[in-house]
């Protein structure tokens, strides 16, 4: 097997993960050799797969994240961070 890229590049991301697997099962590889090709699950090749049939490309986008939604915004995470790298203001207590 040659590899599912077909020499076009490097594509990042999922979809085009998602993408390069559904392509590589309409060349007939089943899907064992995809995730082994893309390095996943059998599981996630059945998924794109199902998606791919059920809704066409559309399908193969990124679903909206389950779970609780994040307890803090953006801003709050950077001070954080800030906090966290910064000089202590009296480095002999630390």
């Amino acid at each position: 097997m040659a590899g599912i890229d077909g020499g076009v590049g490097e594509i990042r991301g999922a979809g085009c993960a998602a993408g390069q697997g559904v392509l590589a099962a309409a060349d007939g590889l089943a899907n064992g050799a995809i995730a082994r090709e893309l390095e996943i699950s059998v599981n996630t090749v059945r998924k794109w797969r199902g998606r791919f049939a059920a809704l066409g490309p559309e399908g193969l986008r990124d679903a909206e994240w389950s779970g609780r939604p994040n307890a803090y915004g953006p801003e709050v995470r950077v001070a954080i961070v800030a906090t966290a790298t910064s000089v202590p203001p009296y480095p002999e207590a630390a």
